[in-house]
């Protein structure tokens, strides 16, 4: 079975601070007058303490998530997305989580954790065809904030993932204007994504894509929906190359089209909750409109 979000971070916390706590344990060890465990030399020795190390950083990296409420509520945040998708629980415990550390003037000092609930909070709204409360959730935070309290590198997916919801925002309203305004202040950001970058250049390319659709240009949001395909090899691109492609042709009226790309999509999903959502989400998109809704 597939560790979930809390096993893989508590699992990667315990790695981080093995060596870190292996040496401690060494060195603590020498500290007293008469040396611990003196019997024991050369290999011996040092396995004693790798072991000894791995033990302390294990039962600290499972105490974290006790003792922290940040690391907590992001245990809980993410193995509700993991587990069960954009759910309104997933809302709830964002909205939680963000109003508490809006409460306790954390919100700067954990930007980095505000920004990503407020996105992801944002998105699923969107998920829920509810534009004007994804708008509410995305103000709370801005660019200025981001460009000051967050880094540039580190934080690339951050500012590529407020744009993506600013301008699935736009989409969602069919709103050129916005769309114009949201890629102003976005392409610096998306100029410097190498494709070689799977992780940004998917986010990246999704606001090219929205952008076009919205402005009224099809063919070329059809070229970034085509885009994801040159990444075949990764499931999740070709998955977003389908529904992307299902979505230009519902939005010029070739149902067809769209529905042999839904299908193609339904073939490479991984089954994900998350998955299954955007899945339901194109199959109401293109009913609607069928029926010119």
């Amino acid at each position: 079975m597939k560790p979930n979000f809390k096993q893989r971070t508590t699992k990667l916390g315990a790695i981080i601070m093995w060596p870190v706590m292996s040496i401690f344990l060494s060195v603590l060890a020498n500290l007293p007058a008469e040396e611990f465990a003196p019997q024991i030399t050369g290999f011996g020795r040092f396995a004693l303490f790798a072991v000894a190390g791995l033990v302390l950083s294990t039962i600290i990296a499972v105490l974290i998530p006790v003792l922290s409420p940040t690391t907590r509520a992001q245990n809980e945040i993410m193995l509700e997305l993991e587990q069960n998708g954009q759910t309104q629980r997933f809302i709830e415990l964002t909205e939680q989580e963000i109003n508490r550390l809006i409460a306790s003037g954390k919100a700067y000092k954990y930007y980095r954790f505000f920004t990503h609930y407020v996105e992801l909070q944002a998105d699923a709204y969107l998920m829920q065809r509810n534009p004007g409360a994804a708008i509410q959730s995305i103000n709370r935070i801005n660019l200025q904030d981001m460009q000051r309290y967050l880094s540039k590198g580190l934080d690339d997916t951050r500012f590529l993932g407020y744009f993506d919801v600013q301008m699935g925002i736009a989409e969602n309203l069919c709103d050129a204007d916005r769309a114009n305004a949201v890629m102003r202040d976005a392409s610096p950001y998306l100029q410097k994504v190498n494709e070689k970058n799977l992780a940004l250049f998917i986010v990246a390319n999704e606001v090219y894509f929205s952008y076009y659709l919205t402005t009224g240009n099809p063919a070329k949001a059809y070229e970034h929906a085509r885009k994801y395909f040159e990444h075949g090899a990764n499931r999740f691109s070709s998955f977003l190359g389908n529904v992307c492609s299902a979505k230009v042709f519902i939005k010029t009226g070739q149902f067809t089209e769209a529905e042999r790309f839904l299908r193609n999509a339904e073939q490479q999903t991984t089954s994900t909750p998350n998955q299954r959502q955007i899945l339901a989400y194109m199959r109401e998109m293109l009913n609607r409109a069928r029926n010119g809704i």
